[in-house]
């Protein structure tokens, strides 16, 4: 005969009674201390003791319930993250995108915090959480015009404190001095800016790299006309927002000064709230490869614990040979950690894998970074952070089937491959022609085939060399995707 004590929380888990198995024990029982009751059905303690199971049998619903709301692999809603609190994890929050954006307009204009542009192709809005201001003392391209002409004059420009003087002759003429202070600063290198006349014959002084900003000061024979200043926005809305580069091009506040705003780099992609699923993963790896003991795998999931890091959305921890060494008369190999890292700064970066690294291991990577050790020593911890490569795209479409091609084509390609394939590709993955000409020939109409050429640059300036064969992207590279760099046609 079943027993109450059968059931309910057992060693080897919870057992859970029907509503059968239960009544059973109750009208037992019952008939253990009164064995003359009426149990008949339809008789008033047949209806008690219906009314008694129903009772008893949500209880153990519930009681099995919690049971399985405290074990890892059964737990749901919000008790996911009040379980995985006791081993100090968290879920990593949803986060916004951000992007470099270059704002031109009069020198002195204060940008606001709060200050709103967008993307008017997405609609998509950005805002600063930082007060920006467009100003000579930082800024990444100034416009200067000629105020006044004199003869046997010097006229002054200093860029980083670096002085360029251009000394007017006799009968000077605007055009003489514009070019003499062209040449004159475009013969020092170590400016890193590029300086020429623009479309309306003024001196347009722009830093070689758009995310490094110099400070100009000038002689008062020499006036600027406007001044364009780097600020980060971040999107309004959390989550994986694409930010294309020249994608920000519409100021939503109007402010007196601020005449254009662009973004000349693709920004930072936010990402969604972390997922049940995601999270539950993350609780299993790190009880699996507890970081205190240093391995590979272990080092790898410090930086996927949010309580450990903010703001990684990427890592990848590998180990490197440097080579050969003599050690003892002994020739050994040398290896070291090559941690590749997205997000976080790099000072948390570096302090997580000092902490987390063996004693004694060396590090290697492209970004170099100085902690402090428990004596208080400096020590070096070298990490990479993913090197970008711009993908270019060559489509020929070739015309065919029972549809005609639409006369969008060219745009509507563009479109998928960047919401379609761009938007898969993760750092360190490949590049392959033939997953491209995939998208475009199976989700445009009238596409018979689509012959795709693919390059790759480490500048966006660079020239580019179309081939079909598949671009091979490391672990410690990501494929950067762009519609301007994308050619489509018949």
């Amino acid at each position: 005969m079943a027993n109450i004590d059968d059931f309910g929380l057992q060693d080897y888990g919870f057992k859970m009674p029907t509503k059968t198995q239960l009544l059973i024990i109750i009208q037992d029982s019952l008939k253990q201390k009164l064995p003359e009751i009426d149990l008949s059905s339809g008789s008033v303690y047949d209806i008690q003791t219906q009314i008694f199971n129903d009772i008893a049998y949500r209880i153990f619903q519930n009681q099995e319930n919690q049971y399985y709301q405290s074990r890892a692999e059964y737990v749901t809603g919000n008790n996911v993250d009040s379980l995985f609190a006791i081993a100090d994890l968290t879920r990593i929050p949803a986060s916004k995108s951000n992007v470099d954006v270059i704002l031109t307009g009069d020198n002195g204009t204060l940008i606001e915090v709060g200050t709103q542009v967008s993307n008017p192709a997405t609609n998509d809005v950005f805002t600063n959480s930082k007060e920006g201001l467009i100003s000579t003392a930082s800024c990444v391209k100034a416009i200067l015009s000629i105020k006044s002409i004199q003869n046997n004059t010097n006229y002054t420009i200093s860029i980083n404190s670096v002085i360029s003087i251009y000394t007017s002759e006799e009968n000077a003429t605007v055009e003489d001095i514009k070019d003499g202070l062209i040449n004159t600063i475009n013969g020092d290198s170590s400016l890193q800016v590029s300086v020429s006349l623009n479309s309306d014959g003024n001196i347009e002084i722009q830093s070689s790299n758009l995310l490094e900003s110099f400070s100009i000061a000038y002689s008062s024979n020499i006036d600027v006309n406007k001044v364009s200043s780097l600020l980060n926005f971040e999107s309004i809305e959390t989550g994986q927002i694409t930010v294309n580069a020249n994608s920000i091009t519409k100021i939503v506040t109007l402010i007196a000064g601020l005449d254009s705003v662009y973004n000349p780099f693709d920004g930072q992609l936010g990402r969604d709230i972390e997922s049940t699923a995601d999270f539950r993963n993350r609780f299993f790896r790190i009880g699996r490869y507890n970081r205190s003991y240093s391995t590979l795998p272990a080092i790898e999931n410090a930086f996927n614990n949010a309580d450990l890091i903010e703001g990684v959305s990427y890592v990848k921890v590998k180990n490197e040979i440097l080579g050969n060494a003599i050690v003892n008369n002994e020739e050994v190999q040398l290896t070291a950690i090559h941690l590749i890292v997205d997000g976080g700064s790099n000072e948390d970066v570096a302090n997580l894998l000092w902490q987390t690294k063996p004693a004694g291991k060396r590090t290697t990577g492209n970004t170099s970074i100085q902690v402090l050790d428990t004596n208080g020593d400096n020590q070096i911890i070298k990490f990479s952070r993913p090197v970008k490569k711009y993908i270019w795209i060559n489509i020929t479409i070739q015309q065919g089937g029972d549809y005609t091609l639409p006369t969008n084509y060219q745009e509507q390609a563009k479109e998928e491959i960047m919401n379609k394939y761009a938007l898969n590709i993760e750092i360190g993955n490949d590049i392959l022609p033939i997953h491209i000409s995939s998208v475009v020939a199976l989700n445009i109409k009238g596409v018979k085939n689509a012959i795709v050429e693919i390059a790759t640059t480490d500048n966006i300036n660079n020239t580019p060399s179309y081939s079909t064969e598949m671009i091979e992207i490391a672990d410690s590279e990501v494929a950067i995707f762009d519609k301007s760099r994308i050619n489509v046609s018949i």
